[in-house]
């Protein structure tokens, strides 16, 4: 499946025109995460948003050492980390 079928069948994409799919399309990659595998790490700079297409992600932050507070779990379709991409600024949680 090209991307362009994975992003058509997003809700957050569903108004765009073919054309505005297409440029969407054209800027976008696909990876792929392992469960427990980090994606991005709280206070890291961020320049990715990231958009579920099939799965779930926790989103978390750090209280202490080892003491970490789950702020939200996305599934398929959820949007994250555009945040830290609109402010041009730092990641505000951790997401796995």
């Amino acid at each position: 499946m090209d991307k362009k079928d994975l992003l058509q069948k997003l809700p957050v994409f569903e108004s765009l025109t073919e054309k505005e799919l297409d440029e969407v399309a054209e800027i976008c990659g696909i990876r792929n995460v392992e469960a427990d595998e980090l994606v991005f790490e709280e206070n890291a700079h961020g320049v990715e948003l990231f958009i579920i297409v099939k799965g779930c992600i926790r989103i978390y932050t750090q209280i202490t050492e080892n003491v970490h507070k789950n702020l939200i779990t996305l599934r398929d379709g959820g949007l994250f980390g555009e945040l830290a991409v609109i402010a041009e600024d730092y990641r505000s949680a951790s997401a796995m």
